[in-house]
């Protein structure tokens, strides 16, 4: 459980996260409260139900729009960890960590009472040693993420090719429903996409348009094949 009230929240890392961008806003409201559930806790709770409990919203509602946040969780023995929250922790640590270790250091060297330099103030070779080693030891500065720039939906956007042998490969169907609810959705909302292939693939993979599930057609008996086996036999 965390002590601090609060957690890091980057705004600017935030509005440019394409995942993040790509959520429905309904599902956006519920990813938030499960941050801080995830920040009270360590995880949040897989299961809808006590989901729905801890974020104080309706079961249906976490039913709805729990799947659109999963891809930003990492789910692990009936929990789901904010990858995010984790890795800003990991390297939360490793800063304190560092930082114990050069102030441990700084008190051994006052209290062994080191030589400072020379009467004139030259510093001496063990001074120079300790900074050096002081120097190699600094963590290396983070490197912050440039996203892609987004653009507005391409004019005459359709399904290509590839994006057909992609649903074909996963087993998706209905393509041009899904481009006509896509395309509606974006312009209505005024979203703008830094991979708008990408977005689609999003789309047509978490069904945004709601389509029902195309069930596979049972097969019928040829009844003249098995007579014709019977005959054989």
């Amino acid at each position: 459980m965390s002590r601090a009230p609060w957690f890091k929240f980057f705004a600017f890392d935030y509005l440019l996260d394409s995942g993040v961008d790509s959520l429905p806003r309904e599902a956006e409201g519920l990813l938030v409260r499960m941050w801080c559930i995830c920040h009270i806790e360590g995880s949040c709770p897989a299961e809808a139900s006590e989901l729905a409990r801890k974020t104080r919203l309706s079961t249906q509602w976490v039913t709805q729009w729990l799947t659109h946040c999963l891809t930003l969780f990492e789910s692990r023995d009936g929990r789901l960890y904010s990858r995010r929250m984790e890795e800003e922790k990991s390297r939360s640590d490793a800063g304190r960590e560092y930082a114990a270790r050069r102030w441990k250091q700084k008190g051994c060297e006052i209290a062994s009472g080191s030589p400072t330099g020379s009467a004139i103030g030259e510093p001496n070779a063990q001074s120079q040693s300790q900074s050096q080693i002081l120097k190699t030891r600094s963590p290396k500065k983070r490197l912050r993420h440039t996203s892609p720039p987004k653009t507005s939906l391409p004019e005459n956007f359709g399904i290509s090719e590839p994006m057909r042998a992609w649903a074909a490969k996963n087993g998706h169907t209905r393509l041009e429903e899904h481009l006509e609810h896509f395309v509606g959705y974006v312009k209505a909302h005024g979203r703008s996409y830094a991979d708008w292939t990408q977005a689609f693939q999003n789309a047509v993979r978490d069904n945004w348009a709601k389509l029902p599930e195309e069930k596979p057609k049972p097969k019928q008996f040829d009844v003249v094949a098995h007579t014709r086996e019977l005959l054989k036999g």
